[in-house]
């Protein structure tokens, strides 16, 4: 169960095939994830952000300390599912977040995507996608 009376954000880390496919374009490391999470908790600290974290590699509960967080330890239809019930989604350029997005109404802000990427349906007018400031915008009006 997660938190109803708090910001619930789902963190998508997707490491295994991201390290070489695409010269690792999309792969961030864990130190890039607890970044994002500690600039969004500081901007919107007044939520009190609850993290949950999703990765395809086996992750450890001291690997966020110092945040609010739970690891998801479901299979993948359970946590995209888990995904999709949470506020937003940070992670990488992915269609298994953005698929959750869509299915749960929610936003997912992909780390690394710029214009002109090459996945020109991620410049489409998806209502899922955000940068950090629609992000931001899109909270503050909620």
């Amino acid at each position: 169960a997660l938190p109803t009376d708090r910001l619930r954000v789902a963190v998508h880390i997707r490491h295994r095939d991201y390290r070489t496919w695409n010269q690792g374009r999309f792969f961030f490391s864990l130190e890039r994830f607890r970044e994002e999470m500690a600039s969004l908790r500081a901007r919107h600290a007044t939520r009190r952000p609850f993290f949950v974290i999703f990765s395809d590699e086996p992750r450890h509960e001291d690997e966020f300390a110092g945040f609010d967080h739970v690891v998801s330890r479901g299979n993948l239809v359970e946590d995209r599912h888990r995904m999709s019930r949470c506020d937003l989604i940070i992670g990488p350029c992915s269609t298994f977040s953005l698929w959750a997005a869509f299915a749960g109404g929610i936003k997912a802000l992909h780390l690394g995507r710029t214009a002109g990427d090459e996945f020109s349906w991620m410049d489409s007018p998806l209502p899922a996608l955000v940068t950090a400031q629609q992000l931001d915008d899109h909270l503050a009006s909620r």
